[in-house]
């Protein structure tokens, strides 16, 4: 039986050009791609997230530190503020006393051609002047605390006290006044805080007058006498004492020092 009847298989045209090269073609190496976080984007990112955060984070320390440092450097200028003006108003009190002390002494001198010294301490007393509320049994003395002039809210009394004096029992009363307490600048439609009446008094040529009429409607006490001091003298309080140490346990960081803004 022949065979040449028989139709082979047709193959298709790729297999047969597969077959029919006669130089069969290498297969080209592939190239390596190497990895790298920087070559991706997710990766990229991540890592521009994380330094975001790690700078959010240490930004945020050091303006913990920085406003740590202002804190406590505040807080020991008011505390040594109130304590200045504390200590004068007790030095003025004790004067006050041996004042009025010495002319209730009655002295008998031997010789009286030389009077005693309590007699002169006597006499000299007798020719002082009287102070304001002396005569009601209570003297008030204002105490403000300001920054001092060229300073940013130089004018604004920040430390507010009042030293109610009693001379008929020899003691002295302390009343703090909050700096934010909001109230009515007297004879205006304006109300602000209770640090701010006095800078109105002086930029308005009233002085003391506004800020003395605000305390009475708020304390029901007249202000006799007052003290204002600033920055520079509480410095020189603090140079008489012959300087005070402060240790500051915590390290303190502020990049505005040295500086104009320090």
């Amino acid at each position: 039986m022949s065979l040449d009847g028989i139709k082979k298989p047709l193959r298709n045209s790729a297999e047969q050009s597969s077959d029919n090269r006669p130089f069969r073609q290498s297969a080209q190496p592939k190239q390596s791609v190497s990895y790298s976080p920087q070559n991706d984007p997710t990766e990229i990112k991540k890592y521009y997230q994380l330094n975001k955060e790690k700078n959010k984070k240490l930004y945020s320390t050091s303006s913990e530190n920085r406003s740590f440092g202002k804190s406590v450097l505040k807080f020991f200028i008011y505390f040594f503020l109130v304590l200045f003006l504390t200590a004068l108003v007790v030095a003025a009190y004790f004067v006050w006393k041996i004042d009025n002390f010495s002319s209730k002494i009655t002295s008998v001198s031997s010789d009286n051609s030389t009077p005693s010294f309590f007699k002169t301490i006597s006499d000299l007393s007798k020719k002082r002047q009287s102070l304001k509320g002396e005569a009601s049994g209570r003297i008030n003395v204002l105490l403000l605390g300001v920054a001092g002039k060229g300073k940013a809210g130089g004018l604004l009394t920040d430390t507010i006290m009042i030293a109610s004096i009693d001379t008929k029992q020899g003691k002295v009363a302390l009343l703090s006044i909050p700096r934010d307490l909001y109230v009515k600048i007297p004879d205006t439609d304006y109300h602000a805080k209770i640090n701010a009446v006095y800078e109105y008094g002086l930029s308005h040529h009233k002085g003391l007058k506004p800020l003395k009429k605000t305390i009475k409607d708020i304390t029901s006490l007249k202000i006799n006498y007052y003290l204002v001091v600033n920055f520079s003298g509480f410095e020189k309080f603090i140079d008489s004492l012959g300087g005070i140490n402060i240790q500051v346990k915590r390290d303190i960081y502020d990049p505005h020092y040295p500086g104009p803004n320090y």
